[in-house]
């Protein structure tokens, strides 16, 4: 482990949860604080040059970063607990939220993906995509007949959240040209 030692270290100087929780007790105001003092501490010590200021350079290989294919069920399941939250959040009450349901689809997708049981995984996939039909579905027949916002909320949410839900709710068997993923 390399954490600027001149040689190899097998052990992590500090646990990692400590720092984490040193880092949660200082707060973001005390990073800050931090960081101010670091860059007048460089300036003084002359080490960094003023006109280096304008454009930072940062390293972020070693964070973690938070990147996964967007499959048609990652997708659909975050936009179908958005909408139940949504109706929720309007007095809406669903005929079902599929709050059990979906998820155990959704990681059914992936289970029967990884083990190339393709056949198993378009019937779960077609499973959740009309789960994820019948709560908007729903959502919008209630906030019709209510003369109600959540639909107008759900529209704007699925505009700027998530447009590439869209395409795999409303594609067909015999849809042909699918690329979901070409936006990205």
């Amino acid at each position: 482990m390399f954490c600027g030692e001149a040689w190899f270290q097998h052990r992590p100087p500090i646990d990692p949860s400590s720092l984490t929780r040193w880092r949660k007790r200082i707060g973001e105001a005390g990073l800050e604080w931090m960081l101010t003092q670091t860059i007048k501490a460089a300036e003084s010590a002359r080490v960094v040059k003023l006109q280096s200021f304008p454009k930072v350079i940062v390293d972020s290989t070693v964070q973690e970063k938070a990147i996964a294919h967007p499959t048609d069920s990652k997708l659909l399941e975050p936009a179908r607990q958005h909408s139940v939250k949504l109706a929720a959040k309007a007095g809406l009450t669903l005929r079902q939220n599929y709050n059990r349901e979906a998820p155990r689809l959704t990681v059914q997708v992936g289970r029967y993906a990884h083990a190339k049981q393709y056949k198993h995984m378009r019937a779960s996939l077609k499973k959740l995509k009309t789960v994820v039909g019948r709560v908007w579905r729903d959502i919008e027949r209630q906030s019709d007949k209510n003369c109600m916002a959540p639909a107008r909320l759900l529209r704007d949410f699925v505009d700027s959240h998530c447009p590439q839900v869209i395409p795999p709710l409303m594609m067909r068997t015999r849809s042909r040209g699918y690329a979901a993923r070409a936006n990205f």
